[in-house]
């Protein structure tokens, strides 16, 4: 549409909505811009079609720390979201930087609550992914799932456990996920990732 100004409520409000336990769109609310232009109420996915395969492969398997592992990769790419938004809608300067702000304090906040969750599991030994690998042998028996995936799903696994119980719950840092872990996490969904 034709990029109106518009003026974030309150300078914004944010709404990350759950479907099947995973974040899934990042909503603004905009007030009324002074042509009494209707409310404008933006949904974007956060990541497309890679978004498409976390639900189901969570749906299918409904195992907990697929599902933390899917919403940690979510809650990391919401300032590509925040490039979408930009994108669709007019945002003047000033609010730019307070929204990216947002974006990444949000990010931050549910990258945080997810890692926190992982490593209570993987500390207690209850991050392990036999069940879903057992499940994806028996596709690579049937033919319908390619080997290399397996063995790179295989590969994986064991490297994320790690990676969980390696989060320190108490750091004031600000949380990274590097590329070779979002490409691990990528690898144990069987994801080709865009990178």
């Amino acid at each position: 549409g034709d990029n109106k100004d518009a003026t974030p409520i309150e300078q914004c409000t944010f709404d990350v909505e759950t479907k099947n336990g995973l974040p899934s769109t990042v909503q603004l609310f905009y007030e009324e811009s002074k042509d009494n232009e209707p409310l404008a109420n933006i949904h974007f996915q956060a990541i497309g079609s890679g978004f498409l395969t976390f639900v189901n492969a969570c749906q299918e398997h409904d195992d907990n720390s697929l599902k933390l592992f899917a919403s940690l990769l979510i809650s990391l790419s919401y300032s590509s979201a925040y490039a979408d938004l930009s994108e669709t809608v007019y945002i003047n300067e000033n609010n730019e930087s307070y929204l990216k702000a947002q974006f990444e304090k949000l990010s931050q906040r549910d990258m945080k609550k997810y890692l926190g969750e992982m490593k209570r599991l993987a500390d207690g030994g209850e991050m392990n992914f036999d069940g879903y690998l057992d499940k994806m042998s028996h596709l690579v028996n049937e033919g319908t799932l390619d080997p290399d995936i397996l063995s790179k799903m295989r590969d994986a696994a064991p490297q994320l456990i790690s990676f969980a119980k390696s989060f320190d719950p108490t750091s004031k840092e600000e949380i990274k996920i590097l590329t070779d872990t979002s490409k691990l996490i990528y690898d144990l969904f069987g994801v080709k990732s865009e990178k």
